[in-house]
């Protein structure tokens, strides 16, 4: 909460109400309770939680070396930190990263006037922190390469909970569940799949229903037929497009014819400027045209030739590995099928 002070600048002001719920969960968290844990009681309870949204165990925990999360908000031992971080731009993605400062970097100051957890209970989470930390060795983007760093799977991201809407994770060893009900607590869905079932449905649906010659034959005959269509707009677009260069042309022709015979005039500049613009124009649009033709073509007995596709889309029951080998391929092209509302407690 703010107030004014004598300069008419916003000042800090503890709120009594969060302040509660802040000791609660240092209190909690010094006792042992996990943050997943602790952020399950807090939605089960009705507490807000920041901005008005459901609490999840990263809110709680943060990153200690950042400096982020409810317990590791020096501003709640009654200091103010500065520069904790720096943030640069990956040219690959184009998205800030954020990078920890060392502590001499740091710019800090005392403001006791706003602690709301004592220095014993302040020190006694960080005794724990530092007892159930690990070492993560990161990347120069900043992502862990150790074990907190998740394996990718055929259908990692994809798979959501038909009761709630949040994603489906890897819970345990090789089991998919509703990631809501582990890390907020708000969802009654328990079930669970075994990452090889889901992975064997995907594929099965692949390969009796998308890949169907009948299917097939019918994808092949719409994309044709839009060809088709599209290069007769193309072509008829073209023929205009020589009349009008043409006409274009013979008027240039004829200023500049009579500008030889000596009948020129000031105004002819005007408009061989405006008729060269359009003959750029009409030239510009011709190239463009030329690039819109299709890069890819279909062969015309191509389901057919859908068979051995089809036959190579299996998933063996006692090889792993060809769920990882197909992942890197056919994960780009499998999404999770489109169906109705899913019964709670239901995957979908």
């Amino acid at each position: 909460m703010l107030e004014g002070d004598a300069d008419g600048r916003g000042k800090r002001r503890i709120n009594g109400a969060e302040a509660e719920v802040v000791q609660r969960i240092f209190r909690l968290f010094a006792e042992g309770v996990s943050p997943r844990a602790i952020a399950k009681r807090l939605n089960a309870d009705g507490v807000p939680g920041p901005e008005g949204r459901l609490w999840q165990d990263t809110t709680i925990r943060g990153q200690v070396e950042r400096g982020t999360g409810i317990l590791n908000n020096a501003i709640y031992a009654g200091r103010l930190e500065w520069n904790r971080c720096s943030y640069v731009k990956d040219p690959e993605t184009g998205k800030r990263v954020a990078r920890p400062n060392p502590p001499e970097a740091w710019e800090v100051v005392e403001v006791p006037e706003l602690r709301i957890v004592d220095a014993a209970l302040w020190e006694r989470v960080k005794e724990r922190q530092a007892s159930i930390s690990f070492e993560i060795t990161r990347d120069d983007q900043g992502n862990a390469l150790n074990r907190a760093h998740r394996r990718k799977f055929l259908l990692s991201g994809l798979l959501t909970c038909g009761c709630c809407g949040a994603g489906y994770t890897i819970m345990g060893k090789e089991l998919y569940g509703c990631s809501g009900r582990r890390r907020k607590g708000n969802c009654a869905n328990d079930r669970t799949i075994s990452r090889f079932d889901i992975e064997r449905r995907v594929l099965t649906g692949l390969k009796e229903r998308l890949l169907a010659p009948e299917l097939v034959r019918e994808f092949v005959d719409s994309f044709r037929a839009g060809v088709e269509a599209a290069t007769a707009d193309r072509e008829a677009n073209r023929r205009t497009r020589e009349r009008e260069l043409a006409a274009v042309e013979r008027k240039i022709a004829g200023i500049l014819k009579a500008i030889e015979d000596g009948l020129y005039h000031e105004s002819m500049k005007e408009r061989l400027t405006i008729l060269e613009a359009d003959k750029a124009r009409l030239l510009a649009e011709a190239e463009e045209s030329d690039a819109d033709l299709p890069s890819v073509l279909l062969h015309p007995q191509l389901s057919d030739r859908t068979h051995p596709v089809s036959a190579a889309v299996r998933l063996p029951s006692s090889s792993r590995a060809a769920v990882r080998a197909g992942g890197s391929a056919a994960g780009r092209r499998c999404g999770p099928a489109r169906r109705p509302a899913t019964p709670a407690g239901q995957l979908r």
